[in-house]
């Protein structure tokens, strides 16, 4: 409870920014994405969108830890959340990719309710996700689909392929690992 209202309190401070809820839980299908020679479509949820006059702010809530995710993940192939949250708002919402904006808001004090954006301006002036998302699709299309089962294969409840996958996914994903 007590982490709760510290949050309250820092949306407050930040209230003056102009941000005003908009939606929860704001779903998204059919978006469209450029992935080098294909497009790829993606849907989701939202945790939470904001308006302001100048544009559209997503605000996914990370009750984790913080410190492993940055906003320029996607660059190297990690987390494409950012990205792709920015795409869906600008879609959605019909507002310009460069007037969206997309933020984690880590709500603990074990993360320092540490705040990461990334601008729809950002990305725009970058190619590299497109690049990512195509090198990902052809390799999965290739047969090469390169999975992680994550610590105690924590990643495995998002993946569809958990009831049939192979036991030993957790020790065949080590072999992969450089070094």
């Amino acid at each position: 409870a007590a982490e709760v209202r510290t949050y309250i309190e820092e949306e407050r401070l930040h209230a003056a920014e102009g941000w005003q809820p908009a939606a929860t839980e704001r779903r998204f299908n059919g978006v469209s994405l450029e992935a080098g020679k294909r497009k790829l479509t993606v849907r989701g949820r939202i945790d939470r969108l904001d308006r302001s006059p100048g544009g559209v702010r997503v605000v996914d809530y990370k009750t984790g830890g913080g410190g492993r995710d940055k906003p320029d993940g996607y660059r190297r192939g990690g987390s494409l959340q950012f990205p792709i949250y920015l795409h869906a708002a600008s879609r959605t919402e019909e507002v310009a990719l460069v007037d969206c904006r997309a933020e984690f808001h880590y709500v603990s004090e074990r993360a320092g309710f540490e705040r990461l954006a990334l601008t729809g301006e950002e990305l725009s002036a970058d190619g590299r996700f497109e690049e990512v998302l195509g090198a990902m699709a052809e390799g999965i299309e290739g047969g090469a689909f390169f999975y992680r089962p994550g610590n105690a294969r924590s990643n495995c409840r998002f993946c569809d392929f958990r009831d049939v996958c192979h036991t030993q996914v957790d020790k065949h994903s080590l072999r992969k690992e450089p070094g």
